[in-house]
């Protein structure tokens, strides 16, 4: 019985398991923070589309006023996070908007919520072509 033990504690046969469970999680890891990534930038490319959208409606005279502007890129993000709160402002030929979300709907995965991060801000500046 002592001659298996010592055999057994000698042995090598298992040392990869170690080396292979090193990888596993780290490829794990990198698998998850990827998918983090990935959502986020899918966040950030729909809630700029939004705004975007906005000021070429503007720009081109489909909307009047600030106000249909600020609801209408409200309505585009609202399919991502229903309560964003866009805020546009137009100074002589230039709109400008700004929209504030939690940074919870931009990534779902929660892995930045441990940093502190709890809103984002997007902002965008276009010259308007037709001043209403």
């Amino acid at each position: 019985m002592r001659a298996r033990l010592l055999g057994f504690i000698r042995s090598e046969s298992g040392t990869a398991t170690v080396e292979v469970l090193f990888w596993v999680v780290l490829v794990v890891g990198l698998l998850l923070t990827t998918l983090g990534a990935s959502l986020a930038l899918q966040g950030y490319v729909a809630v700029t589309r939004g705004i975007h959208e906005g000021h070429r409606q503007l720009s081109i005279g489909q909307f009047k006023t600030v106000e249909e502007t600020e609801t209408y890129i409200e309505t585009q993000i609202a399919s991502f996070y229903a309560g964003a709160d866009a805020t546009v402002t137009l100074v002589g030929n230039m709109v400008d908007t700004t929209v504030t979300i939690p940074w919870s709907a931009i990534d779902p995965t929660g892995l930045l919520d441990a940093v502190g991060v709890t809103s984002v801000s997007f902002a965008a500046m276009h010259r308007v072509e037709w001043i209403p």
